[in-house]
């Protein structure tokens, strides 16, 4: 009894086992072929995982970085783009203001001055039109850049949202692989014991077949016994003969002392029957207790058995999960190298319009010195403007003082005029008295010498003729 009872303990267990010994190979043939490959595949996922995070942390850290450049580079250009617009802000005052002088000294200025200032205008409304498209430039880079920002900002939440998901897959992918393992040592330890009952309940009836084929051989030896006994009786009432009696009763005596030895066995061998029925009774119950537990066994098992299904199904939604996580990692790999293809074309947009900017700079330090240089020919030109205008205020007044004077021409005119015509009189009375001795002359015309006389004669009267007419010059001015 205290022998069977260890084994009678384990035999609930193990005989619980047996039935679903029958359904546990087809559970783990069911579970075999997929097994072995995901526990090969499984790690080598982890760690390709493990190394497409790691890559997609460094691409972030490198879009980070790139995202911080481009921001100071934006800053940078925006700062540009300020000074840019303070210097455009001056300029344009500047120029307002030369404008303004410039139309104020329209009035004033001559005609080469007015074409010189229309050149200088001219090339102010060129550099206003080059600080015009500049400030268009950098309106549509800023626009640009905010635009790379939003998109930088976008994938990054892409990122982030793909590394969470990632590192969800990684836990469930872990916990799958703890509670596979849990069931795979559970489903081992009841097979085990599924084992170990079936092994107990073979034993256990290899005893039972053992003692009932003892007790059948010794009912039979009994029953033999009985019916020599019985055939030696009659040969008693037979046979008179001492001898035969005597060796009869030897006989008898020695058969009663078999059948008592018998009758101890019998009685012994029905103890140990009892006992073993008994205990075989006892196995029994004990056999129903391992079937009831067997059978809860057997529900554990299906329910083991579900779970695994539930398990294999889950790592099948895994294994999806993870082909879309591959496909969406590599999409964003495509889609970070678009977007480290955009930074490059951006920053040789950037460069290009840094050069522009430095370009327009120098023409826009070109242009101040060309207008520092037309500021200092509008200066001038305002000098001699400021000359031209003191000139022509003194032409006014010299205009005043011609006018005054011409007033006083008038009647020195209207003096010349009576003075004209008093010589007029003088000069007809000239004319005749000259005439009239003329004509009395006539006839010495001749002879060279009387010629060089006459001129000498002429010559005299001429010169009285201009005494008398000084004399009547001189006596209107008394």
């Amino acid at each position: 009894m205290t022998a069977l009872e260890p084994d009678s303990s384990s035999s609930p267990i193990s005989a619980n086992n047996r039935t679903p010994k029958n359904k546990s190979p087809k559970v783990l043939d069911r579970r075999s072929p997929r097994s072995p490959v995901s526990e090969k595949k499984r790690p080598s996922r982890i760690t390709e995982l493990e190394s497409l995070v790691s890559q997609l942390h460094e691409e972030l850290k490198k879009a980070k970085d790139q995202v911080i450049e481009s921001e100071t580079s934006k800053k940078q250009a925006e700062q540009e783009a300020e000074e840019s617009r303070k210097q455009l802000e001056e300029l344009s005052s500047k120029l307002q203001e030369k404008h303004n002088q410039e139309c104020d000294f329209k009035s004033v200025a001559s005609g080469d001055e007015i074409a010189g200032l229309a050149f200088v205008v001219e090339e102010i409304r060129q550099l206003k039109h080059q600080i015009e498209n500049v400030a268009s430039s950098e309106a549509n880079h800023m626009k640009q850049a905010e635009l790379r920002n939003s998109e930088i900002h976008l994938l990054r939440g892409n990122l982030m949202e793909t590394l969470f998901l990632v590192e969800n897959f990684r836990n469930q992918v872990r916990d799958c692989e703890v509670s596979e393992a849990e069931t795979e040592a559970l489903a081992t330890e009841t097979l085990r014991q599924l084992e170990n009952a079936r092994k107990a309940v073979e034993e256990l009836k290899s005893d039972g077949a053992k003692a009932v084929e003892s007790y059948k051989k010794m009912a039979g030896e009994l029953e033999q016994s009985k019916s020599r006994m019985v055939l030696l009786e009659a040969l008693v009432t037979k046979d008179k003969d001492y001898e035969e009696v005597s060796s009869l009763r030897c006989e008898v005596e020695r058969l009663r002392e078999a059948l008592e030895a018998s009758d101890r066995k019998d009685q012994e061998g029905n103890v140990e029957a009892s006992s073993r029925l008994r205990i075989q009774a006892e196995l029994q119950s004990e056999l129903k207790i391992a079937r009831s537990e067997i059978d809860e066994l057997k529900g554990r098992l299906v329910e083991k058995e579900a779970e695994l299904q539930f398990v294999s199904e889950e790592k099948d939604n895994l294994y999806l999960k993870e082909t879309d996580v591959e496909a969406e990692t590599k999409q964003l790999k495509e889609a970070m190298e678009n977007l480290k293809a955009d930074l490059m074309d951006k920053e040789t947009e950037l460069q290009i319009v840094s050069d522009e900017n430095e370009t327009l700079k120098s023409d826009i330090n070109k242009r101040e010195r060309d207008v520092q240089d037309v500021l200092v020919k509008l200066g001038i030109a305002m000098e001699e403007a400021d000359k031209s205008s003191k000139r022509a205020v003194r032409v006014a007044e010299q205009l005043d003082a011609t006018q005054a004077s011409n007033s006083e021409m008038e009647i020195e005119l209207r003096k010349l005029k009576v003075q004209s015509n008093q010589w007029r009189k003088a000069a007809e009375a000239a004319t005749a008295m000259l005439s009239a001795e003329n004509n009395g002359k006539c006839d010495k015309t001749n002879s060279p010498y009387s010629e060089d006389v006459d001129d000498e004669v002429t010559k005299k009267k001429n010169g009285n003729m201009l005494k008398k007419i000084g004399v009547l010059w001189k006596k209107p001015q008394k």
